[in-house]
Parts: structure tokens; C-alpha cells; sequence
């Protein structure tokens, strides 16, 4: 017969293991976001539930990017800079997918003035939702019936 202090010690251990595959499942839904966000930008986008779809660029910014060399029809693309800007992280709480670029962010937001909102960060997670709602599922599930067949 176990003791209260060996009950104890096998809750912790388990609580540890839940929040191990909670940060896990996580991170793997955050990598499929933040792949779709990478891969949003330089494609125009359609709407994607609250987040619009893009205008299409200025004639005077498809003038600029051809004249420094760049393709006149990857929106928000040029050296690749604000993609690559892109990270993620995640505890076991949470995830986060985003970017330092002030670029970015007034790429994403717009400037509520002459820079209209093109969305690859709030787009990429509205299409994704399920997708990453059924990749947490799967982990955890997962991380539970590996770990109750462990113990």
C-alpha cells in the first residue's frame, strides 16, 4: 500500500509531464501559424474572416519596388527581412507568434491613414484554427496515453 507522501510525489510527477506536453502542443501549433504567416507574405491574400483581403499595391508602390529591382507583384515582399522577422514561442500556457519589425506591425495593423492593413499574422491563425486546435489535441492526447502507459 502506498503513503500520502508517495501519492504526492506521483501527482507532481504527472502534473510535470502535463505541463511538458502542454508547452509541446503549443509550440507545435505555433510553428504551423507562424509557417502560413511566412508564407502569406509576397502572395496577395483574400479575406480570411474579420481580416480583409489585400489591396492591391499603389501604382507608384509597384513603380518603386520594379525600379529597385523587385517584383512588381509580391506584396510585402522584397528582401524577405520582415519574414524572416517572424518568431514564436510558447510555455505551457501559451504561445506567441509575432515580430519586433515596426514594419511588420504596420504592415499587419495598417496606419489608419495612406498604409492599408495587410494581415498575414491574423490572417494565417483565422485559417489555421483548426488545423492547429486538432495538432494540440493530437499531442496531448498523445503525451497522456504514452505517459499513463509509462507509469
Amino acid at each position: 500500500m502506498g503513503t500520502l507522501l508517495g501519492f504526492a510525489a506521483k501527482l507532481a510527477a504527472i502534473q510535470g509531464g502535463a505541463l511538458i506536453a502542454q508547452q509541446h502542443a503549443l509550440s507545435e501549433g505555433a510553428k504551423i501559424v507562424h509557417e502560413e504567416a511566412q508564407d502569406r507574405i509576397g502572395t496577395y491574400q483574400t479575406d480570411a474572416g474579420p481580416f480583409a483581403a489585400w489591396p492591391t499595391l499603389a501604382p507608384s508602390t509597384i513603380e518603386e519596388r520594379v525600379r529597385q529591382g523587385y517584383s512588381a507583384s509580391e506584396p510585402l515582399l522584397r528582401t524577405g527581412e520582415m519574414r524572416e522577422s517572424l518568431e514564436w514561442n510558447a510555455s505551457p500556457f501559451e504561445a506567441n507568434i509575432g515580430s519586433d519589425s515596426p514594419v511588420a506591425k504596420a504592415q499587419e495593423l495598417g496606419d489608419g491613414e495612406d498604409l492599408p492593413a495587410r494581415s498575414f499574422l491574423g490572417g494565417a491563425a483565422y485559417t489555421k484554427e483548426q488545423e492547429v486546435v486538432d495538432k494540440i489535441g493530437q499531442e496531448l492526447v498523445a503525451a497522456y496515453i504514452i505517459g499513463s502507459l509509462i507509469r
